[in-house]
């Protein structure tokens, strides 16, 4: 990118200060690129000479929010006593507001990630999936990043529930087995019943039973019911 001229630093200033407020509160599908550049005060074309669209700017917001965590979190190098916790703990500082809530850029990456454009989406979430790595031991890093991210979770809550051994069920525990009781109450499953040679059909017993279903259909339906039926 070519350098700014001190015109166009206040203008892109001006965009990264607005446009995370605007696309929060309007969201990307409700919001266009006309209406966007009106309500930060500049020409549709000004905001064009620094974006193309919309997910672009998206996806440059996303890229620097991730990228500021991504520098707080090396700020802690690994042999640093408890420096997973104390990446969560960076983490969270990056992305949450004083009283727990997300960011706006944060809650903006959250619900919009998934719906940008692949050219603009796949190079962020392999961005997103580094930092998720470096919060966790290997194996943990994508449960641990839910956890993070559910707001509802405390910094206090969410390192109780990462020092539990129940969170990595699905690494270390077997599989649950029925106890003894249990055992004594399964239904054994049913044997399959013995099947004798299949027996033979004479062609000619075949043919007459066919004929008199065929000429007994026929009686009925001319006459009535058939006479061994009235006597």
């Amino acid at each position: 990118m070519h350098d700014r001229t001190i015109r166009e630093e206040g203008q892109f200033q001006r965009i990264m200060k607005c446009a995370p407020t605007l696309l929060t509160f309007y969201n990307i599908d409700r919001i266009t690129f006309t209406a966007l550049a009106v309500a930060m005060k500049m020409a549709p074309a000004t905001l064009r000479r620094h974006f193309v669209d919309i997910p672009a700017l998206l996806g440059y917001l996303i890229r620097e929010h991730l990228l500021e965590i991504n520098t707080a979190i090396a700020a802690i190098r690994r042999d640093t006593p408890n420096f997973f916790q104390l990446r969560r703990a960076a983490y969270l500082t990056a992305t949450r507001k004083p009283l727990g809530a997300h960011t706006e850029i944060h809650l903006l990456m959250l619900n919009n990630l998934a719906n940008l454009p692949g050219d603009v989406r796949l190079p962020l979430i392999e961005l997103q999936n580094a930092i998720a790595s470096a919060l966790a031991p290997p194996g943990q890093a994508d449960f641990v990043l839910s956890m993070i991210e559910n707001p509802y979770i405390t910094p206090r809550r969410l390192e109780a529930i990462v020092a539990t051994p129940e969170y990595t069920w699905h690494e270390t525990d077997p599989a649950p087995q029925p106890d003894e009781a249990t055992a004594r109450l399964t239904i054994p499953a049913p044997k399959p019943a013995h099947l004798g040679p299949l027996e033979t059909i004479d062609p000619d017993e075949l043919a007459a039973f066919h004929i008199s279903a065929a000429a007994a259909a026929l009686h009925r339906a001319v006459r009535g019911p058939p006479l061994s039926q009235t006597a």
